[in-house]
């Protein structure tokens, strides 16, 4: 309930409370006038009759408060994700997918929205999405709002430094901060599980939408066995269910940094390709990234073990599935992953299919001087990013 607005004392309210004390005057009259059996019976009557008419203001009050959010709501503002490794991809295992990962504050996405008649999405990034993404995302919302009933329709404007297709997991942030938008302006409480189905990803690792909600260090464990064939994330759309989370914790304040060298970004398509022609793991594949991952990157997490946790980065870049992403992008990332080493950097890993690469460094901000002097299209310091999206009001 707002009584007090940013122009002083909302006039309808104090409308409202002179009313009420008008009614305290007229009942006084009325106790004088029919003397009735007590004070403690007039008392009972005033209660009971007092009670009701404030609830109802109250009640009145906040329908409006309500209505007053749905008009002015939030923007949510998103950050990135770091994604270590896809861990089991393998085709006779117990799991598929899974996953490490963690977020970080920067470079961050931000949207937007107000009330309009129709459904309206605006891209103002500087590297943002393509318009069959745009597309895409529009189908979402529509299914969301047929299957959920919603009445309210929305304009999206989508800004910020955050770019698509560099490793930073920005669709599922976008899809998700637009869905949470939207079930605000309908009045709907936003639940992670109901805008994680919504949302349509998840279906190769939760990474993303897991630390859109809680930030931190995450470890999932992917999905069950199934035979059907490996897709990206936004191919992924049909998987049932988020993949199941194992892990979260915090991050510790290690100095960082992010670099997104100047190379040409990969299609979906090239992606859809990646994931039909890569060699399958073997066991013994998946059983060293998942020992770099648990008793390498969480345990170095949990432990505050620097040392731990860059040795397992550096490791899992040797591993058979990194070194395939890695492989995609030819020469040039590898050349940036070697720069940043000679500077000084450690634990360089290239996240998702990149070309986004993260590293830790005692002095991040020389590394960075020296990657944005030698063309880098992105390179910032970076701090872990410990809780979830931003809302903004």
């Amino acid at each position: 309930m707002a009584i007090i607005s940013s122009t002083g004392t909302c006039r309808p309210c104090l409308g409202r409370l002179t009313y009420l004390l008008t009614e305290i005057v007229f009942l006084g009259l009325y106790y004088q006038w029919s003397r009735v059996g007590s004070v403690r019976q007039f008392m009972q009557i005033a209660i009971a009759h007092f009670s009701n008419r404030i609830f109802a203001f109250l009640n009145d009050n906040g329908r409006k408060e309500r209505k007053r959010m749905r008009q002015t709501l939030p923007s949510i503002l998103a950050y990135p994700r770091i994604h270590l490794t896809l861990v089991d991809m393998g085709f006779n295992g117990y799991r598929r997918n899974g996953g490490a990962g963690f977020a970080i504050d920067r470079p961050t996405v931000r949207v937007e929205a107000s009330p309009s008649s129709t459904l309206k999405i605006r891209d103002d990034r500087r590297v943002g999405f393509r318009d069959y993404e745009l597309l895409r995302l529009e189908r979402v919302l529509t299914e969301a709002s047929t299957e959920l009933a919603l009445d309210s329709r929305l304009s999206f404007v989508i800004s910020g430094e955050m770019p698509t297709h560099s490793g930073f997991g920005s669709t599922t942030a976008v899809r998700l901060a637009c869905l949470e938008l939207l079930l605000l302006a309908n009045d709907m409480e936003p639940d992670q599980t109901l805008l994680s189905r919504l949302s349509k990803r998840g279906g190769t690792s939760g990474i993303g939408i897991n630390t859109y909600f809680v930030g931190g260090l995450v470890v999932d464990l992917g999905h069950p066995h199934h035979n059907g064939p490996a897709r990206p994330s936004s191919l992924a759309e049909m998987t049932p269910g988020c993949a199941t989370p194992l892990l979260r914790a915090e991050m510790p304040a290690w100095p960082a940094g992010v670099v997104v060298p100047a190379l040409p970004l990969l299609t979906e398509s090239a992606e859809k390709s990646f994931f039909a022609n890569f060699k399958p793991l073997t066991q013994g594949d998946v059983a060293e990234i998942l020992y770099h991952v648990v008793s390498g990157v969480a345990a170095g997490v949990l432990e505050t073990n620097r040392s731990t946790f860059t040795s397992a980065i550096n490791a899992l870049q040797e591993c058979a599935w990194k070194r395939q992403e890695v492989a995609e992008y030819g020469p040039g990332v590898k050349s940036e992953r070697k720069s940043l080493e000679s500077l000084g950097a450690e634990g360089v890993a290239m996240s998702s299919l990149g070309p986004a690469l993260f590293f830790i460094s005692d002095d991040t901000s020389s590394v960075v001087a020296n990657r944005r002097s030698n063309g880098a299209f992105l390179a910032t310091e970076v701090a872990f990013q410990n809780t979830g999206r931003c809302l903004e009001w």
